[in-house]
């Protein structure tokens, strides 16, 4: 309140705003009982009351322990550190990757309260253990990206987040892969426009210069010679090799790399 921002009106009432919206809920939907995180105790409770006090009906909450960093930061968008359930708003990919990328203590700790159905408490014990005794495996982080982008994204999006990883990291060609899903994992890398007659059926070293991934003709030359220039993570192979019209990802698209990281993403214009 001392800030010089203030406080908003719903934020000082936010605790009577949810109290009818579940009495708003109860009277036209017929809602009785209502979930949320431990922080949400208070508003939940407020609510219960209003019903039992204005309709004379019972109402009930139940509330669940938040999944918090090891700082004690809740998850959730008003953190800033949310994953989406909505593919729309977080990839399959970099759904997989958060779990993947959690700190030890962080993945150990969601093991035991994301394990999935059917898991025996011996089985998620053994598997902290494993976790614990080779922390450098990341055990416990394949396990839950595994486990949490299956159930949540589906097969499809498992297998989808793996070859996407697999095209980051692991070199695999683009096959498969639509130019919407490419350009969402290459979302934060340089982009630049060409029209379809400066790309297909020219010398892959002039294109990379133009788009940027080289400096000069002589640097991709030096880069093809030493094996170090890609289209779409397939090699060029010789300075007179071209970029073919199956380069573009459906007819829109093609990745440039120079070395094992820097890629540079190049659109029809």
């Amino acid at each position: 309140m001392d800030s010089d921002e203030g406080c908003s009106f719903t934020e000082l009432a936010y605790q009577t705003l949810q109290a009818y919206d579940f009495l708003h809920l109860h009277r036209h939907h017929n809602c009785r009982i209502q979930l949320g995180g431990s922080d949400q105790w208070g508003n939940i409770v407020a609510g219960i009351d209003l019903i039992r006090k204005v309709e004379a009906a019972p109402a009930w909450g139940t509330t669940m322990p938040l999944l918090t960093t090891s700082a004690g930061e809740k998850l959730g968008k008003s953190a800033g550190n949310a994953v989406w359930l909505d593919s729309g708003l977080t990839s399959s990919y970099h759904f997989y990757q958060y779990f993947l990328n959690l700190a030890d203590d962080e993945a150990a700790t969601l093991l035991v309260r994301l394990a999935p159905p059917g898991m025996s408490h011996e089985e998620v014990d053994d598997l902290q253990q494993a976790h614990q005794n080779e922390p450098g495996s990341r055990i416990a982080q394949r396990e839950l990206a595994t486990w949490m982008t299956e159930w949540v994204r589906g097969a499809q999006g498992l297998q989808q987040a793996r070859h996407a990883s697999e095209i980051l990291f692991g070199g695999r060609p683009f096959d498969g892969f639509t130019a919407s899903e490419v350009a969402v994992l290459f979302h934060d890398m340089p982009v630049s426009e060409m029209a379809a007659e400066q790309l297909v059926g020219r010398l892959a070293l002039e294109v990379s210069v133009q788009c940027g991934a080289c400096k000069s003709n002589a640097e991709a030359k030096r880069l093809i010679k030493n094996g170090g220039l890609y289209i779409n993570n397939r090699r060029v192979e010789d300075i007179g090799d071209v970029v073919p019209a199956s380069a573009l990802i459906d007819e829109k698209l093609c990745v440039i790399r120079t070395g094992k990281k820097k890629n540079f993403v190049v659109c029809v214009s």
